[in-house]
């Protein structure tokens, strides 16, 4: 700050402050001192780079996509800056613009891990299931411990009712996590989770039940396991133990508004409207 006061056209200043901001999560100032580095530069990629990464984090989609095509007109042979441009375009909803700059940067740089899962994420944003089937079963056979690659894979599986085949990336992926830490647990839970719905669609209650238990175990904390238990014993028509399990979710997670519905619906079953009643009326109220 202190040579930018002598010195107020210094763009090396002005791009290490911009920097700073951005660590700082002060976007907004930062995408103004940027603007004054390109301004002062418009011949270089990098400060228009950085600028639309802040334009991003303030919403601003379509004028990050604006100077990231005039940066990869400036730099063409750089695989981030069309990543940078896919990713832009996907948070602007322009699907088809954001899968040709992530096969754009595949080009480049045809291992770019991010640029196949952005590309595979456009697919699958956009409905083309099988394109991204194929993309992901290719990465796959060259990373077999891509975890995010088989999620995406397994996303893509469950889209076309391909459940058992969605259970085997989601058990794999299971599989490859870490050690016994708070993160770990809370990717096992979730895998899990999807390992359950996996199951029950299949028709097979029993294990996703049993999923589920695990879920619950692992993590908790997360309404989610619970809920989906909840829902599953009803579907079973184990209303006392549906009533029993949601009860207990209700003491973990009181101001849950799902399992006050899912709690009327069971005394509901059960003809215990004064109950059922009692669920529902602080949510009307």
């Amino acid at each position: 700050r202190a040579t930018l006061i002598h010195f107020p056209d210094d763009v090396s200043s002005l791009m290490n402050l911009a920097l700073i901001e951005m660590r700082r999560g002060d976007f907004e100032n930062a995408a103004r001192l940027l603007k004054d580095v390109v301004a002062l530069n418009k011949k270089a990629a990098l400060p228009r780079y950085h600028l639309a990464m802040a334009l991003l984090k303030l919403g601003r989609a379509n004028d990050a996509i604006s100077h990231l095509r005039t940066a990869a007109r400036i730099d063409v042979r750089s695989p981030e800056l069309y990543l940078a441009l896919g990713v832009a375009y996907t948070i602007g909803s322009q699907l088809k613009h954001a899968a040709k700059a992530f096969k754009t940067a595949l080009t480049l740089a045809p291992n770019l891990v991010a640029a196949v899962h952005g590309l595979a994420m456009a697919f699958l944003q956009g409905g083309e299931l099988q394109e991204a089937i194929t993309l992901l079963q290719q990465q796959l056979e060259r990373a077999p411990d891509d975890r995010t690659g088989r999620e995406m894979l397994a996303h893509a599986y469950f889209n076309t009712r391909q459940y058992d085949r969605a259970r085997s990336q989601l058990s794999y992926a299971l599989q490859g996590v870490g050690t016994d830490t708070e993160q770990s647990r809370t990717e096992k839970a979730r895998l899990a989770n999807n390992v359950a719905a996996c199951f029950a669609l299949e028709g097979n209650r029993g294990e996703a039940r049993k999923w589920l238990t695990v879920a619950t175990g692992l993590q908790p904390g997360n309404a989610l396991p619970y809920l989906n238990l909840g829902r599953l014993l009803l579907t079973e028509g184990l209303t006392t133990d549906a009533i029993t399990l949601l009860e207990s979710c209700k003491k973990r997670f009181s101001d849950d508004e799902t399992t006050c519905m899912l709690l009327a619906i069971s005394y509901d079953r059960l003809e215990d409207y004064d109950r059922a009643i009692s669920q529902i009326s602080p949510l009307v109220e």
